[in-house]
């Protein structure tokens, strides 16, 4: 099997859409002869900073020497950034052998194993051959029923929780709350990051007292020194340098590890002349630390978004800060909102406009800016255009 066939079938496997459950997942390792079994995991849930704490988490690790494991979704750059090992991607080669292996065990299998759990099944297989010191492993969806849940972690943590996934996860908070505590485990230690809803504290603390695991709960650093823009990682960093205190971590190697991790897409400033800031912000809660990082500069915002997100909060949280919204429709996803629809919500806030293309967005983002660009509303959007608007931007200066 080649990288690219190897893409091919997992993506065809976006058919079976997610269907949260562990018994896929269990059988699928077991075919594999449980891979998962002996390696250090540090499981990592969350609404909101998954991302940017394992970042945080995995290049302090690394830096102490251990060789560290990292597992993210979704991909920016390319798909093999979705599992690392000491920053360096899976290479493609080696992907699309283990992927051969998965597809063998799965495609034999009554209940077809979904695109995340192929995926996760190649991470573990790729982290058990390679004998990583650690493996810091970001949930998918949720946390009880998400398939990274089939592993035995030594530590914990949970991330913000907000209001997002709710025709999955619940319509409040606790409910959503009791799914992403599903992945705390009796008798180990859990990191809870700071929250902003008091009953997603109680319900974690709750969960934790049940399963006597004994729960940390931190502040946000005001001190350190972190690579990531924007006062929300100040809550992502606390949570990563608890997770490495407990592991027994060297502060110096903490703090290497929050200063100089990175994510891309997360406030990442990608052109300096006009400033051009791409972010993955899909949520309310998302967008309101993009809005502390933004507000005041009256950017040219280029904006996509997945249909199933609270596309009209989000909007009102961005647009009445920007001279202008231009609409697109993320082109890689069939879940996309259409500009149309985006356009018709950001026009009652200001000037509004739809484009046809990516390259036809930035265009008139060029034409409009009067300093600072803003492309935001999706990861899959800032994977789809990061490339086209790194190259636009930074050859018309």
């Amino acid at each position: 099997m080649k990288y690219s066939q190897a893409l091919q079938y997992i993506h065809s496997l976006s058919v079976f859409g997610s269907k949260p459950g562990l018994a896929r997942i269990q059988e699928l390792t077991k075919r594999l002869g449980d891979p998962q079994n002996g390696i250090k995991f540090i499981h990592i849930a969350g609404t909101n900073g998954k991302g940017s704490t394992c970042a945080m988490t995995a290049a302090a690790i690394s830096s102490a020497g251990y060789k560290t494991g990292l597992f993210i979704s979704p991909y920016v750059t390319e798909f093999c950034e979705r599992i690392q090992i000491n920053g360096k991607y899976i290479p493609k080669r080696t992907l699309a052998r283990l992927c051969e292996r998965v597809k063998a065990a799965a495609d034999s299998m009554g209940d077809h194993p979904t695109e995340f759990e192929i995926i996760t099944a190649v991470m573990l297989l790729y982290f058990n051959e390679q004998k990583v010191d650690y493996a810091v492993v970001e949930v998918g969806l949720g946390g009880r029923l998400d398939a990274t849940n089939i592993i035995t972690p030594v530590i914990c943590a949970i991330t913000k929780i907000a209001l997002d996934h709710r025709e999955v996860l619940g319509n409040t908070v606790t409910q959503i709350a009791t799914e992403k505590a599903g992945i705390v485990k009796c008798g180990i230690p859990t990191v809870l990051a700071p929250q902003e809803f008091q009953e997603a504290v109680e319900t974690v603390e709750n969960i934790a007292n049940q399963k006597k695991a004994l729960l940390y709960k931190v502040k946000p650093l005001t001190t350190a020194e972190i690579g990531l823009c924007g006062d929300h990682q100040r809550q992502n960093a606390a949570t990563a340098q608890k997770i490495c205190q407990l592991l027994k971590i060297p502060k110096n190697n903490i703090d290497y590890g929050i200063k100089y991790a990175f994510m891309p897409a997360r406030v990442e400033y990608i052109s300096k002349t006009p400033v051009v800031i791409l972010d993955g912000s899909h949520n309310p809660d998302g967008a309101a630390a993009l809005y502390d990082v933004i507000k005041g500069k009256q950017p040219v915002l280029i904006l996509g978004m997945m249909r199933d997100k609270d596309t009209a909060a989000v909007v009102e949280k961005l647009a009445p800060i920007s001279s202008a919204v231009i609409c697109v429709t993320v082109k890689s996803n069939p879940r996309s909102e259409t500009a149309r629809n985006l356009c018709a919500i950001a026009s009652k806030y200001t000037d509004a406009y739809c484009a046809k293309s990516y390259i036809s967005a930035l265009k008139l983002a060029a034409k409009l800016q009067s300093g600072t660009v803003v492309i935001c509303g999706s990861l899959y959007l800032a994977s789809d255009i990061r490339k086209t608007a790194i190259k636009f931007f930074n050859s018309t200066t």
